[in-house]
């Protein structure tokens, strides 16, 4: 299915286009603990941060493209 066509799908259906703003959402107190973590590793290279991610505050929306 192209692009075109999902958008005229959406688009009849009232659907409007829009680019979703990204929020990061972090607690005060998570910052301020995520803030000395991380200086507590400023030594570390750009290869040791690729192996790491902070996962415990990801939230994940999932939803049906037109409904299904």
């Amino acid at each position: 299915v192209s692009n075109t066509t999902v958008w005229k799908a959406l688009h009849q259906r009232g659907t409007k286009a829009y680019r979703e703003e990204f929020k990061f959402i972090l607690k005060p107190e998570n910052k301020v603990i995520r803030l000395a973590y991380c200086n507590e590793r400023k030594s570390w290279s750009i290869r040791d941060w690729a192996n790491y991610g902070f996962t415990n505050e990801i939230s994940i929306e999932a939803g049906g493209l037109l409904g299904l």
